[in-house]
This record gives C-alpha cells, sequence and structure tokens, in this order.
C-alpha cells in the first residue's frame, strides 16, 4: 500500500534516483515526516507536493509544517505557526510572500497564511489573503478557509472587508453562482457582525441560500478548554440567578479562546441574557453567530429561531423574521423548533 512506503521513505531518508538535483523540501503532514520532496502548488483546495515522483494532496488543515528550500523566511513562518507563535508568524508570512519570486509557492504562502494573520489580530489582512485563493481557485474547500473568528462589531478590519468582498463580487473571476453566493453569504456575517441593517436586504437576496462550505462543514470535537468550561458552568449559574451582566461578562471574557461546542454554548448565554436585558439588536447578532460560526452544532437551530423571533417580535421586522424562518426549515428541517416556525 501507498501509505506503508511513504512512511518507510520518511523513516529512512530513502531518495529515488536524480532527486538530489531537485529542490529538496519537507512536508511534515497526516502525522509523517515527508523528506525530498517538492511543494508544487495550491490548486483544488490543497497543496500538492511531488514526492518520490508522485503528486499528493493534503488539505491545507492537515499539514502541520512546510519547509521550503532557500525561502528562511517562509520556513521561520511555519516552525512559528507550529508553535502557535502566531504574530510571529504573521510577520514572517507578510515577508516570504512580498519576496517570493514564484507565483505558485505565494500562493501556497497565502493559504497558509490565512490563519496566522486571524489569530493575530489581522483579520483584515486574513480577508485578503483568502480573497487571493479564491480567486485562483474558487473552490468548496477554498471557501472554508474563510477566517470565521470575526473582530468586535466596531472595528476597521469589518469595514476594510466589506471593501476587499464588494470588490471581489465584481472580478471577473468569480462571477459563477455559486460563487457570488458564497462571497454574499460571507458580506452578509460581517453586517450582521456591524449591526447594519444591510444585512437584512442581503438576507432577502439570498433566501434560502446555503453555501456548499456550510452544507459540508463538520465540527469535529474540540480540546476541552478548562477556562471556557468554568464560564460556561459560571454563566449557567448567573443566568438561574437572573445576574444577566454577570453572564454577558463571563462570556465575553471566554469568547476569545473558546472553540466549538464550547463557543456556541458561549454565544447563546450571551445572547440569552442581552434579550433579557432588552438589547435586542445584540441579542440577535449574538444568536446568529452560533448559526454562522457553529452551523453544526445542536445549539444552532434553536439559535436561528430565537434570532428569528427577536427580530421579528422586539425589533418589528417581520419580513427579516420571514427570510430567517425560512433559512431555519431549509437548513434544520427536521428540529423541532423548524415545525415552530410560521
Amino acid at each position: 500500500m501507498k501509505i506503508h512506503f511513504w512512511c518507510m521513505a520518511a523513516l529512512s531518508g530513502a531518495v529515488v534516483a536524480g532527486a538530489a538535483a531537485a529542490r529538496a523540501d519537507t512536508v511534515n503532514a497526516n502525522g509523517f515526516n515527508y523528506r525530498h520532496a517538492q511543494v508544487r502548488q495550491y490548486k483544488n483546495g490543497t497543496i500538492r507536493v511531488l514526492i518520490n515522483g508522485n503528486t499528493e494532496r493534503f488539505a491545507v488543515a492537515k499539514v502541520k509544517q512546510l519547509t521550503i528550500t532557500g525561502d528562511g523566511s517562509f520556513n521561520r513562518a511555519e516552525a512559528a505557526a507550529a508553535a502557535a507563535h502566531w504574530k510571529r508568524a504573521y510577520r514572517a508570512y507578510h515577508r516570504a510572500i512580498a519576496h517570493s519570486s514564484s507565483k505558485r509557492i505565494r500562493m501556497v504562502m497565502e493559504v497558509r497564511a490565512i490563519r496566522a494573520a486571524e489569530k493575530s489580530g489581522h483579520w483584515a489582512q486574513a480577508v485578503r489573503y483568502f480573497l487571493r485563493a479564491y480567486k485562483k481557485d474558487a473552490v468548496a474547500k477554498t471557501a472554508a478557509l474563510w477566517p470565521a473568528h470575526l473582530p468586535g462589531a466596531h472595528s476597521k478590519a469589518l469595514t476594510a472587508a466589506i471593501t476587499e468582498l464588494k470588490a471581489a463580487l465584481g472580478s471577473s473571476h468569480l462571477q459563477g453562482p455559486a460563487q457570488q453566493k458564497t462571497l454574499k453569504y460571507f458580506l452578509l456575517q460581517v453586517y450582521n457582525q456591524q449591526g447594519s441593517r444591510k444585512a437584512g436586504t442581503l438576507a432577502k437576496n439570498l433566501g434560502g441560500h446555503v453555501p456548499v462550505m456550510l452544507r459540508t462543514t463538520v465540527h469535529k470535537k474540540q480540546p476541552v478548554n478548562r477556562a471556557a468550561s468554568r464560564a460556561i458552568q459560571g454563566a449557567r449559574q448567573a443566568m438561574g440567578a437572573k445576574n444577566f451582566a454577570q453572564v454577558i461578562t463571563l462570556a465575553d471574557g471566554a469568547l476569545p479562546s473558546a472553540q466549538g461546542l464550547q463557543a456556541a454554548a458561549l454565544y447563546n448565554y450571551r445572547a440569552a441574557a442581552l434579550g433579557a436585558e432588552s438589547h435586542y439588536r445584540q441579542a440577535a447578532l449574538s444568536y446568529l453567530r452560533v448559526v454562522f460560526n457553529f452551523p453544526r452544532t445542536p445549539l444552532a437551530p434553536n439559535a436561528l429561531y430565537q434570532a428569528a423571533v427577536i427580530i421579528g417580535k422586539n425589533l418589528h421586522h417581520p419580513k427579516r423574521a420571514a427570510v430567517l424562518f425560512k433559512q431555519l426549515k431549509t437548513l434544520y428541517p427536521k428540529s423541532p423548533v423548524a415545525a415552530k416556525a410560521p
């Protein structure tokens, strides 16, 4: 079997004839360290690497670290990212991209830089890297690289992202119906995060469309974040005591490091507390964050239902609420709350 061959090659450092003259890159992916490889390009949502004469394809998330011969900045960025030193990684990726002479390798660098830019607080730059990749490779796997952890509602990065997304919508490379709807979906996320009224118009335009990258998203089990667990427990107790300000404080403190179901739970508690204090717009936005960022968690259907109820009943936008109820029935047809939707 092929996997046994690569395992042996990685362990023994075997080199096929003629490989000594080729560039000797290294790829750490799927638990193996592939030496004497050649990183070729990013295409159809995968990083393509030539290993012992055969082209192998790796999902971006499966590649722990790349080393490209002669590119010190990129290699330092990869080492920093592997160690979760995100600010250092972002600076090094930025330098490597600026000085790369190969368009194919530059695209690999940009794809790898998205996460570092997002994690280091340069969210607008993460969006730029993402859009560059999406223009050249507009497939669902590339769409899934969208930096989904949006900054605060008043961040200038959101305004910059709106400009970038609108420019991308006008790009000749992204005029396909699927690409247009996917970009509009991302734009809707940004508008919602800002609390912009434009979100309602765009949501109506999208109707019940579900982008491919959302339909295929699977949230794997995340490592337990003890701080988030304590915040969830505290928020539950504070909700019971009707100490809504404490719920919001606990959620806001834990959300930056929370992931997956824990983050969805914190947004859910935050939304409920905001609604209880009559901060209806913020409550609806927090519920929608659960749906946008964690659509496959069990909390998502009820979060979408609650957002629709608030928008229709408390914010007095029945047409916008109707759009969300339609999305609820489309996204979660078997959910009990879908049966309650008008």
